[in-house]
């Protein structure tokens, strides 16, 4: 593939539960497969795909550790791009996955990773992925450009009181036809109300949400 011109990308899931067994363990597992995809694969870069393995999620405390810990590993020793695929347990149209999603993004903006998506319900379910997630996420990532680890876990631990609660029985959503208009593919307003709440809110923490990302834009011209 790469002499036609392709990328090679490295899919890594170690299980939080699994071989590695706890937080420590699994992110061991986690640069290990890095390193093992490296060697094998020659890939451009690897998808950080860590999940529990009976909740299909990295959103926990567990999980963000470990993204955290494998993150700043690779980011301070090797020259490879990881990206954090955020998989969370909540479903589209909840404000509960935002929640979710901030708290991955933020960790993986310190912590070395780049940003991918979101893997909703853990990919369990058919038709719930939209536009207005991606955006979010990418939006609280540029917000947590700048922060010290320190700031970033003082705001993540604050993101757990939102949702944290509803990990062992999530809220399921709604599909893509129910959020968006299917003509114009614009989120419907009950979609919109829940991002505008938890993207005012986290503002109100101290990240800016809606303006970051022109700040970004500005540096880089």
């Amino acid at each position: 593939m790469q002499n036609v011109g392709m990328h090679v990308v490295d899919l890594l899931v170690p299980l939080i539960g699994g071989l590695g067994g706890g937080a420590e363990g699994t992110a061991l597992f986690t640069v290990a497969e890095h390193i093992l995809g490296a060697v094998l694969y020659q890939p451009s870069y690897h998808f950080m795909g860590h999940m529990h393995l009976m909740k299909i999620n990295n959103t926990g405390r567990m999980g963000l550790w470990i993204q955290a810990m494998a993150g700043q590993a690779l980011a301070r020793n090797t020259p490879m791009v990881a990206v954090n695929d955020i998989y969370c347990v909540s479903g589209t149209g909840t404000s509960e996955l935002l929640w979710e999603i901030a708290a991955g993004a933020v960790i993986g903006a310190v912590c070395g990773l780049n940003q991918h998506g979101v893997g909703v319900r853990g990919g369990s379910t058919f038709d719930q992925i939209t536009g207005l997630e991606a955006r979010f996420q990418a939006q609280i990532a540029h917000a947590a450009l700048g922060l010290t680890r320190e700031q970033a876990n003082e705001i993540v631990l604050e993101f757990l009181e939102h949702y944290e609660h509803t990990l062992d029985n999530p809220n399921p959503g709604k599909s893509f036809p129910e959020l968006y208009d299917e003509d114009t593919i614009e989120p419907k307003e009950e979609w919109l109300e829940h991002y505008f709440q938890v993207s005012n809110a986290i503002t109100e923490i101290g990240l800016d949400v809606h303006g970051a990302w022109k700040k970004v834009l500005r540096n880089r011209g």
